[in-house]
């Protein structure tokens, strides 16, 4: 009789044991959102997962073709090239390595003794994140006529992404224009904003779940004023090229008036009306037989042409005798 009561004692509090276990065990999401090509780390919050429990925990996954397998036995991963297990002051962790799409559709299973506790990682419930990477996304910009564009691909994303734009600390989001479309839970498309270019700083920013990527940040110093209501915009680097272009003319005119004022200018600027008058007849206009001033003035030039072959002839020994060439 009092073995009876003894096993009805022992069988009654076996099943108390049981059902508070029961109760107890769960497994959650360490450190949301879960991240494709991240580790991503499952804890089974239960007294079994201690060190100090003799009978240790297992993780199993079930697949949607109801099939089993066993990934962990006594804190030991059977699967460690993809699954590995840590075992803290209050739980047992599962990791799962390099998270891609094939880990989503088992149940993951954490068992203790007779009892165990099964949830599946639901795209639609958990919060996932696939962030770009340098494969995945393509930023280009460029200059067009006074205005500056951005252009920003993703071919594989999750969720989708939410942009904006502010420059000079004015809200430019409504500026970006989006072609987004879903393949296979994951999105892919373009972004792009075309701003004319004023002087300020210019930022872009994507957002995609709970990370921010910044675009494009850069900014413009530029000289502007204000004509007929238009910004007429100069940049920097133009200025100094145009002032660089002057001075090298400056200094070209400068030289030639110098060296014809030593040689006799008089004599210069006619050969250079003999030569232009040459090549007008060598290279014929639009609309001429020959050049221009010969179709209309035939007698004049011919005139002209042999009184600077007079001069010419002339000049030539008085060069010579000044230059001390002959």
């Amino acid at each position: 009789m009092t073995f009876y009561f003894l096993y009805l004692s022992i069988s009654l509090y076996t099943l108390i044991t049981i059902g508070a276990e029961a109760d107890e065990i769960f497994w959650e999401v360490l450190n949301p959102p879960i991240r494709f090509g991240s580790n991503v780390q499952l804890k089974c919050n239960i007294k079994c997962c201690l060190r100090n429990v003799t009978t240790a925990a297992s993780w199993e996954l079930k697949w949607p073709n109801k099939t089993h397998e066993t990934i962990s036995f006594d804190e030991l991963s059977l699967k460690p090239s993809k699954y590995d297990i840590l075992v803290g002051k209050d739980g047992c962790i599962l990791v799962i390595k390099n998270f891609v799409m094939m880990d989503v559709p088992p149940t993951y299973i954490c068992r203790f003794k007779f009892n165990n506790f099964s949830k599946s990682l639901n795209l639609h419930n958990e919060k996932f994140e696939m962030l770009p990477t340098p494969s995945t996304m393509k930023i280009v910009t460029e200059t067009d006529g006074g205005f500056y564009n951005i252009i920003v691909n993703f071919f594989k994303v999750y969720p989708r992404p939410m942009c904006n734009a502010r420059i000079k600390d004015r809200n430019i989001t409504s500026q970006i224009k989006e072609q987004v479309i879903e393949e296979e839970f994951f999105y892919k498309g373009n972004y792009s904003l075309s701003l004319q270019i004023i002087s300020g700083l210019l930022t872009m920013v994507c957002k995609i779940g709970e990370s921010n990527f910044t675009i494009k940040e850069i900014e413009f110093v530029l000289f502007f004023r204000e004509k007929d209501d238009r910004v007429v915009w100069i940049q920097r680097e133009i200025n100094v090229v145009l002032s660089s272009a002057i001075v090298i003319l400056c200094s070209v005119v400068i030289f030639i008036v110098v060296t014809c004022w030593e040689k006799d200018f008089r004599y210069f600027r006619g050969w250079l009306v003999l030569l232009y008058f040459v090549l007008l007849e060598i290279n014929p206009l639009p609309g001429g037989k020959k050049g221009f001033l010969s179709n209309e003035y035939p007698k004049q030039i011919e005139k002209c042409a042999k009184s600077y072959a007079n001069e010419a002839s002339e000049i030539l020994p008085l060069l010579a005798k000044k230059d001390n060439i002959v």
